[in-house]
């Protein structure tokens, strides 16, 4: 499957003329808890030749593929990816720091990471992940049939959010490390261990009182210290516009 994502990449940047900065996973593959007939959800960043970026009108940077039965491609221009790297995107951060890579440029990405700490707003990240968990908390709360796919909905934003509470940067290891990093109750790992494998095996019903319970217990937690933490103000965005001037003169 990795060489045909290759191929599908090369043939995107023949067909569209632009160049592939990087591809990576994003979805169940990338957090580890995919199921044999899990997608393959591939997420890239592409750039232009200069003329691209002079013409008087906008253009779409946007790009969008399916390739039955299971991958699906999309891919964002750099200035658009940029820009949201400016507002600490969390798509875009889980992209950068993604634990398969398809496709790289080694100087960019490595540059790529590097602007992604300076602009990475830890109180936004906690305040979009702290509202998927809840959001999806409540969802399962709400369900007659409760499913493996509700409950790692709920704790990968958790994981995700203790994990940027350690100081370590943004996360990039699956939601499995990220659970062994951030909790050491062997019953809880138990039952996580127990879920993921429900959910490999793609088992369609799983619940757990002490996955509820703590699921409950780190929303709060992590609520309350959202209300100690403050945004800072944004960089000033120099880097940024050097970085992309950068990279258009390197691929024009």
């Amino acid at each position: 499957m990795r060489k045909t994502i290759i191929e599908s990449l090369k043939n995107i940047e023949a067909e569209e003329k632009i160049a592939v900065l990087l591809a990576c996973e994003s979805g169940s593959r990338a957090w580890g808890t995919q199921s044999p007939n899990s997608d393959y959800d591939i997420r890239f960043i592409y750039i232009h030749h200069s003329d691209w970026y002079l013409q008087l009108f906008e253009q779409r940077d946007v790009f969008e593929k399916t390739i039955p039965p299971t991958i699906e491609l999309v891919g964002w221009d750099l200035k658009k990816a940029l820009k949201l790297l400016y507002n600490s995107n969390p798509s875009l951060l889980e992209w950068i720091h993604s634990p398969i890579i398809y496709r790289s440029d080694d100087a960019f990405l490595k540059n790529l990471k590097n602007l992604s700490q300076q602009f990475c707003s830890i109180p936004s990240l906690l305040y979009h992940y702290v509202h998927m968990a809840k959001k999806n908390f409540q969802s399962l709360n709400k369900e007659r049939n409760r499913t493996p796919k509700r409950y790692i909905n709920c704790i990968r934003p958790i994981m995700m959010c203790l994990s940027l509470l350690n100081g370590s940067g943004f996360p990039n290891g699956t939601i499995q490390e990220l659970f062994l990093n951030n909790v050491d109750d062997k019953k809880l790992l138990a039952q996580f261990q127990s879920l993921l494998k429900v959910k490999s095996e793609e088992q369609h019903l799983f619940s757990s009182q002490e996955l509820d319970k703590f699921i409950q217990e780190s929303i709060f937690f992590l609520e309350d210290k959202m209300k100690k933490i403050h945004f800072r103000n944004k960089p000033n965005v120099d880097s940024l516009n050097d970085f992309f001037i950068n990279m258009v003169k390197r691929y024009s």
